[in-house]
């Protein structure tokens, strides 16, 4: 290779890489419309990460969960507010087993008192999507609602496609880098 075509090559950008960000939030979202139930990333009291999930609503951006005062992940998420969402296409609908789409959300929960009117709107949200189960629940006193604000995602629809969503609503996307 001659010099000058030694260094021509040396300047072309091979990282960037054109994003059609409104395809990829639009699959996101297609993601997130298939499921009534999300499962949840805490941290336990000794450190160690735990599996679980919860029925969840969507208002204005944020995630609501309504949780029982006696599930593990409830005082997990009060000792330890950073939480992961993590929503998964389902293994009778992807090609590859390895390559499933998935979509994980970093929030922050912050915890919304009973005595606030929002709760009660929240709530009838909640019966709405959900069922009458709600109307029990409403009832228990150690039940908890939550908010839980996305801060960081990570969008993966398959081998080489995987997008970090960040700024503002999570509206920015690029392609991660490993």
């Amino acid at each position: 290779m001659t010099q000058q075509k030694e260094n021509a090559s040396s300047k072309i950008d091979t990282t960037s890489i054109l994003i059609d960000t409104t395809s990829i939030l639009g699959e996101a979202e297609s993601l997130i419309n298939q499921f009534k139930t999300v499962q949840l990333a805490t941290i336990n009291s000794q450190g160690n990460p735990e599996a679980s999930y919860t029925p969840y609503i969507r208002k204005t951006g944020c995630y609501y969960i309504f949780i029982s005062g006696l599930a593990s992940h409830t005082n997990n998420i009060l000792a330890h507010p950073i939480l992961s969402l993590f929503f998964i296409q389902g293994e009778d609908e992807a090609r590859n087993l390895f390559a499933r789409r998935r979509l994980t959300l970093e929030c922050a929960a912050t915890p919304i008192q009973r005595d606030i009117e929002e709760w009660n709107a929240l709530l009838d949200q909640f019966r709405e999507e959900h069922g009458p189960t709600v109307d029990v629940l409403r009832s228990l006193a150690d039940f908890q609602l939550f908010k839980l604000k996305p801060i960081a995602g990570n969008y993966v629809k398959g081998f080489g496609q995987a997008f970090i969503l960040e700024g503002e609503n999570l509206k920015e996307v690029r392609q991660a880098k490993g």
